[in-house]
């Protein structure tokens, strides 16, 4: 039984040093043969479960050609017409915005791997990729519009009106693993998002009349992510 144990043990590590020469050696070849450029603009959508659909744009610096950092700025949110939430307060009825939508900036560092396939002229590659840092929300605390009317039948029409929140959450941490294809200075990548950021984290304080606002709770934000990007 420990005779077993070890040559299992041996061979595990001989799997993993197998696995790192041959990354070695693929990463060392491609970076003699090929220019290394530097930059990349890309622009990025997510489909995930706590907001409908989200934008990213930036830039990312790899000083090296598997290793670089990244910086964005990100809006997400409802698409077409927001929501509203209505409550009455007395004679009164407020109608308030669903709060669904959320800006931030982003930066990170940036993984790839050497090539996992490669087509015969060289110009196209099939690697993965990962992405993992902060997302900051701009601003960490929001306004909430709402509008005041009176709690009657007819058409009524209040000023808009709004309430700043008080203690949003100012730090979120994120991470997207991606299939990328890269072709020729293109690249497109599909891949997952993971974050913890709370997209209601800007209103979820917020107080109206009186009346605590109530925002769904959901602890992860998780997603498809599609990207196309321009090496130069």
């Amino acid at each position: 039984m420990h005779q077993m144990s070890w040559s299992h043990h041996l061979t595990a590590r001989l799997a993993a040093l197998a696995t790192m020469t041959w990354f070695a050696l693929i990463a060392v070849s491609q970076t003699a043969d090929e220019p290394v450029r530097h930059w990349q603009g890309f622009v990025e959508t997510s489909f995930h479960n706590t907001m409908d659909l989200s934008f990213e744009f930036g830039i990312k610096y790899f000083p090296i050609k598997f290793v670089g950092v990244g910086v964005g700025i990100g809006i997400g949110g409802d698409i077409g017409e927001m929501g509203t939430i209505t409550f009455d307060a007395g004679d009164m009825k407020v109608i308030a915005d669903d709060g669904n939508g959320a800006a931030w900036f982003s930066t990170g560092l940036q993984l790839q791997s050497p090539a996992l396939w490669r087509d015969s002229d060289g110009n196209s590659q099939l690697s993965l990729k990962a992405d993992a840092g902060i997302r900051l929300p701009v601003p960490a605390n929001n306004k909430l519009g709402y509008q005041v009317i009176p709690n009657a039948t007819g058409t009524w029409e209040g000023d808009w009106q709004y309430e700043r929140n008080h203690g949003g959450k100012s730090c979120f941490l994120y991470f997207k693993p991606a299939v990328a294809l890269d072709i020729n200075r293109c690249q497109i990548w599909l891949g997952y998002l993971w974050s913890n950021m709370d997209p209601y984290s800007g209103v979820r304080n917020v107080t109206i009349m009186g009346h605590p606002m109530t925002f769904p709770h959901k602890k992860t934000m998780h997603g498809l992510t599609f990207g196309l990007g321009i090496r130069f």
